[in-house]
């Protein structure tokens, strides 16, 4: 009896850790990006105001939503991650680009260099905006024929007196021997979506490229394959997601459970 006793109170203890186990994972499962997200921004600092470096046109403020993506970008920085700012076409991720740049100017006693990487057909937007918004920051226009490219790369680039390149997709091609030597404090790519075919020349070239943060800016970061967001988590973190079939997988995985706990519900 004493044996049938105990062997029912350990039964009993047993079930209370595994019911208690239970509780803790489902908590777990379902807090689970909150807790994800206050590891890796371990680092929290608070920005409620626009950097003074930033000078809107007629006297306009940042909306509150840029000022979050703002506070995002921060925590990135200071956490030492490398980000995606995803927010749809329009909604001004040129100018959250922007207000980082001022603000780890006047915040982090970061003046760059930084390198922006653009479309050639936007890079006249990009300029008017640096010039409108960021007056105050010197601005390298990495543009133009072999012969001026060579003498701004000699008198400008080399010298090191300058805050922020810009350039194409084109030139980082064709002049990356020359821009791959400077070690770029951010390296910002615009519509970073044409990064999807990891193995293309432009994604090849630059893994050669160092940097302390890379930010890429799209509004689609996933358009048709998982492979393609796998493609810029990868130029990101080469370390952390370095197995496409793995990623694939895990995503497939996580869809199946979803789709079975629809299909338990109903």
């Amino acid at each position: 009896e004493d044996e049938i006793r105990a062997a029912g109170e350990r039964a009993a203890l047993e079930f209370r850790q595994e019911s208690e186990l239970l509780r803790r994972s489902k908590n777990m499962a379902v807090d689970a990006q909150t807790r994800y997200y206050e590891l890796a921004h371990s680092v929290q600092e608070e920005v409620t105001t626009q950097p003074v470096h930033l000078r809107p046109p007629q006297g306009a403020t940042l909306r509150e939503y840029q000022m979050v993506g703002l506070k995002w970008m921060v925590s990135l920085y200071n956490n030492h991650l490398n980000g995606i700012l995803a927010d749809e076409m329009g909604l001004g991720k040129t100018v959250q680009v922007m207000a980082l740049i001022a603000y780890l100017m006047e915040h982090k006693n970061n003046f760059g260099p930084h390198l922006i990487i653009v479309p050639n057909a936007v890079i006249v937007n990009w300029k008017s905006e640096l010039q409108q918004w960021l007056p105050t920051v010197k601005c390298v226009y990495y543009v133009g024929g072999k012969d001026e490219r060579a003498r701004k790369y000699t008198q400008e680039v080399a010298s090191m007196q300058f805050n922020v390149l810009v350039t194409t997709y084109e030139y980082i091609m064709r002049d990356r021997a020359k821009l791959s030597k400077v070690d770029w404090r951010y390296i910002i790519i615009d519509e970073a979506q044409r990064l999807k075919e990891r193995q293309s020349k432009l994604a090849k070239d630059l893994d050669r490229f160092q940097s302390g943060r890379r930010l890429l800016l799209t509004g689609t970061p996933l358009q048709n394959e998982l492979r393609e967001l796998w493609s810029l988590l990868n130029l990101l973190l080469p370390e952390v997601f370095d197995d496409k079939k793995q990623f694939t997988d895990w995503f497939d995985s996580m869809l199946e459970e979803e789709g079975g706990g629809d299909d338990d519900d109903e």
